[in-house]
């Protein structure tokens, strides 16, 4: 289920004062069942796009189709919207209801499903994202941060979406709760086949899970292939106001010393290779 984004620009407040240019030209294709980063400064564009993909705001120009299906039509946002979940920063602040069946319920009663079939949602999706069905009867606000956020995240998921868009999904966790939520983004893509699109500004976490990373500045894509090609234009990424992962800056900085290492290194695995191999650790000396 590709979305396919075809010139699209979208401008704030159009014929004002207050007017901006969020976007500017965007061509970009999310493929079926791959992991996309989507990172840049603050006023980059990166919420206005993801806010594109499904119907929230549709394009000042150009086309945004979803499996086919436009956006632009207001009768087909529905459809769009049952195959694209968001999730916004801080999702739990978007919690409402008494209890947590209710607010996981919220979307699929909505959409129609039987309470047999609303009940049978809700429980997978909690079982997707790790939370025991004890807290079924519990109130959200009596939950952990991290389980709140998951909470949140079982809402869009019982609607049985096929891409999961996430904005900031770390954002404000302890690194614990971090990585739990990010292994869970990853189980959930593996094991359920959804496409997953993140906007972080945390670079570790686009070089350990995404394997596809898009750059914006000013409303415009600057950069856009794998993390290894995207963390290799340094320069480039500094310029805009980015950083690379600290391995990949910390390797660079050896390369510039003389070392004989990879300049753009991700993972701790790719790093202890690296430097034994430079060392020569492991090999026979004759």
């Amino acid at each position: 289920m590709p979305i396919e984004i075809r010139n699209v620009s979208y401008t704030y407040s159009p014929g004002t004062p207050f007017e901006i240019k969020a976007l500017d030209n965007i061509e970009l294709t999310i493929e079926d069942n791959s992991f996309v980063a989507i990172i840049g400064q603050t006023g980059s564009g990166k919420s206005t796009l993801i806010q594109h993909f499904n119907g929230l705001i549709v394009p000042t120009q150009g086309v945004v189709e979803v499996n086919g299906i436009s956006t632009q039509d207001k009768k087909d946002r529905k459809k769009v919207r049952s195959q694209v979940g968001i999730v916004f920063q801080y999702p739990e602040h978007q919690l409402f209801e008494e209890t947590v069946f209710l607010d996981i319920a919220f979307g699929p009663k909505n959409m129609g499903y039987s309470d047999e079939e609303v009940k049978q949602l809700v429980e997978n999706a909690m079982k997707a994202v790790d939370l025991d069905l004890a807290l079924l009867e519990k109130s959200p606000f009596d939950l952990s941060g991290g389980q709140m956020r998951r909470v949140a995240m079982a809402g869009v998921l019982a609607m049985s979406p096929k891409m999961l868009i996430l904005d900031e999904p770390t954002a404000g966790l302890d690194p614990i709760t971090r990585n739990k939520v990010l292994n869970l983004i990853k189980e959930l893509r593996d094991k359920q086949s959804i496409t997953i699109v993140i906007v972080t500004h945390d670079m570790t976490e686009v070089a350990h899970f995404a394997d596809r990373v898009v750059v914006l500045n000013n409303g415009q894509i600057v950069l856009d292939g794998i993390p290894k090609d995207v963390f290799g234009e340094t320069k480039a990424l500094k310029s805009i106001g980015l950083d690379v992962p600290p391995l990949t800056a910390l390797f660079t900085s050896l390369v510039n010393k003389g070392w004989n290492v990879p300049s753009v290194v991700l993972t701790l695995e790719e790093a202890a290779k690296a430097i034994k191999d430079e060392l020569g650790v492991g090999k026979n000396v004759d």
